[in-house]
């Protein structure tokens, strides 16, 4: 369930999109909104599925699986969504 940003800055509107449609518009031209903030709110609502599993992982590891396969995968699932999140 991959969410993505599609639109620009230059037309004025950003969509968070799936592969059945539009998640969310964020609208550009908010006078009160940096460039940069308002792709950071399109990178964190794309990333929320993914920050959301991956949290969802690494709290079930917390809660007693011991298995370093899963513990590794968990971190590396985390690490994705934040540099999704972060644009990095």
């Amino acid at each position: 369930m991959a969410w993505t940003i599609d639109g620009s800055l230059a037309l004025q509107n950003l969509d968070v999109i799936d592969g059945n449609g539009r998640i969310c518009l964020i609208e550009c031209y908010d006078d009160y909104r940096s460039d940069e903030e308002l792709m950071a709110n399109a990178r964190l609502i794309a990333a929320a599925p993914d920050l959301l599993a991956a949290c969802e992982a690494m709290a079930a590891q917390l809660g007693g699986g011991d298995s370093f396969t899963q513990w590794e995968k968990a971190k590396a699932d985390l690490r994705e969504a934040i540099a999704k999140a972060t644009g990095a």
